[in-house]
């Protein structure tokens, strides 16, 4: 039996989680300078056939060796490697939301492409993913002291072991006493976070239906980028950019070359203290993903636990 207290700075529980046929059928449509090898495919066709040899290789020798092989690459530097021109480079990066993330590891890309495609079925939690962290609340009830700001000393909390799920960039602005290793300082600050931001806007009348869009998105090269129609209604217009909250100053993590196989310890516990996040486990990204790392670390700790009892009892 555990006494379970959840430590939450932003006076909520639950952190970040906050609640075109012409074109496929005729991609040269958009008028990309492409080669006429290139001619005719869609961008996502083209980003496909350029990942095929990665493809072979984890078919051939796992994704480990993969892993290793092509963490080095950005997916900019791989698609220049393959010899894809620059005009089919620019048409994936506007058309499949890729011209962001050029910079990051091929082997980040890849695993964004593999879990967001029209191939993959998805699910929801009706009436709102915050039922998720509501629930815990309420089985924890009191042990939930919430708006405890960053940097303020909690001096009555006892524990036995700690476990932090805050973003890396959220950590550095704790105290830890004793203070985390050098090595563990260097990984929370090396992990590279991407920047989100989603703007709600809200109408009378859902005009766009007269045009026949019922759901997807529509993608511009302007500054809104990407405009969805979602399933549900809202009733005010919102705006959140998690960059700029003080309780995640960043949106979710994003590595970049070499970090997949250098900042694994991300994962590591330091003495009693405990990790888990999205940043800790893959993919990022995800609010699965989290709460899959946190799984993970109390099933350490339950096994710790079991393994300091046994030897008390010795």
């Amino acid at each position: 039996m555990y006494k379970v207290t959840i430590v939450e700075s932003s006076g909520r529980v639950g952190g970040r989680l906050k609640n075109t046929y012409a074109v496929k059928a005729d991609p040269n449509i958009l008028k990309y300078n492409v080669r006429k090898s290139e001619k005719g495919k869609s961008a996502n066709d083209l980003l496909q056939r350029a990942l095929q040899r990665v493809k072979d290789d984890v078919k051939a020798h796992g994704c480990k060796v993969a892993l290793q092989k092509y963490d080095q690459y950005s997916l900019e530097d791989y698609l220049n490697g393959e010899d894809v021109s620059p005009e089919a480079i620019r048409m994936i990066g506007d058309l499949l939301n890729q011209e962001s993330l050029m910079n990051l590891a091929l082997t980040e890309v890849i695993y964004l492409q593999s879990d967001v495609n029209n191939t993959i079925k998805y699910y929801e939690v009706t009436n709102g993913s915050d039922l998720l962290t509501t629930a815990f609340q309420n089985v924890l009830k009191d042990h939930v002291p919430s708006s405890s700001t960053l940097r303020t000393p909690l001096t009555h909390l006892h524990a036995d072991l700690v476990l932090v799920t805050t973003t890396a960039k959220a950590a550095l602005f704790m105290d830890f006493d004793p203070p985390l290793s050098s090595k563990k300082m260097e990984v929370l600050r090396g992990i590279h976070y991407g920047s989100s931001t989603k703007i709600i806007l809200t109408f009378k009348e859902k005009f766009w239906l007269e045009d026949g869009i019922k759901g997807g998105k529509s993608i511009t090269d302007g500054p809104s980028r990407f405009i969805y129609y979602p399933s549900h209604s809202f009733p005010n217009n919102k705006i959140g950019k998690w960059s700029t909250d003080p309780h995640s100053l960043g949106a979710f993590a994003l590595f970049t070359p070499y970090q997949h196989l250098i900042l694994q310890g991300a994962v590591q516990k330091e003495g009693r203290v405990h990790f888990a996040g999205e940043h800790t486990a893959f993919p990022h990204a995800w609010i699965e993903t989290a709460m899959k790392s946190a799984i993970r670390a109390a099933t350490n700790i339950n096994k710790e636990a079991a393994r300091t009892q046994q030897h008390d009892e010795l």
